[in-house]
């Protein structure tokens, strides 16, 4: 059962509780439900509607309903309906921002030449980012790892790929930037 599915059929049950989710390699998270709304969320380090929208990225995993009294501060405060529409949206985005890039797989290092040479271009909320690529983690675990939404992450990250920023270490050769000038 899809997330979408799963909280349009606590939203007509009208319930209250938790969903409790294991996604792939342990990654956890939780939606929180009162009356049939989603109050709050948390996956990783993200917190209301972020975290929403990271599971709707999420590809396989199980989950758990617990039905219960939830005492938790409403942190969501739009509709089921209006974070569905809005992380769909997101999730579309995502897919095409996806489909310019190397797979989520891959691993990447900063090019500390180009980084010191163009430091002032690089707005300062990417770093953040850049401390999470070390060369070991995958472009997944870097956006599991960042406290900014996953959107905004993927974003930041194709930013610095295409400004050859980053060097894909899971690529068999360099990526060249086409000039469109034919080579000698």
């Amino acid at each position: 059962m899809g997330l979408v599915d799963l909280l349009q059929t606590i939203e007509i049950s009208r319930k209250s509780g938790v969903i409790q989710f294991v996604g792939e390699r342990g990654r956890q998270a939780a939606i929180y439900f009162r009356d049939g709304k989603v109050i709050d969320a948390e996956a990783g380090t993200l917190q209301g509607e972020d975290a929403v929208y990271r599971l709707l990225t999420w590809s396989e995993g199980e989950f758990e309903v617990v039905f219960r009294t939830v005492r938790r501060r409403e942190v969501i405060t739009t509709s089921s309906q209006g974070l569905l529409m809005e992380g769909m949206r997101r999730l579309d985005e995502w897919s095409r921002l996806l489909e310019q890039l190397p797979p989520l797989t891959h691993r990447f290092e900063i090019d500390a030449g180009e980084l010191a040479a163009r430091l002032g271009d690089v707005p300062d909320d990417n770093n953040r980012i850049l401390r999470l690529i070390d060369g070991k983690r995958t472009l997944l675990e870097v956006i599991d790892a960042s406290d900014v939404g996953d959107l905004e992450c993927l974003q930041a990250i194709g930013r610095l790929y295409f400004e050859d920023l980053l060097i894909d270490l899971d690529h068999d050769q360099p990526r060249k930037r086409d000039t469109g000038k034919p080579m000698p």
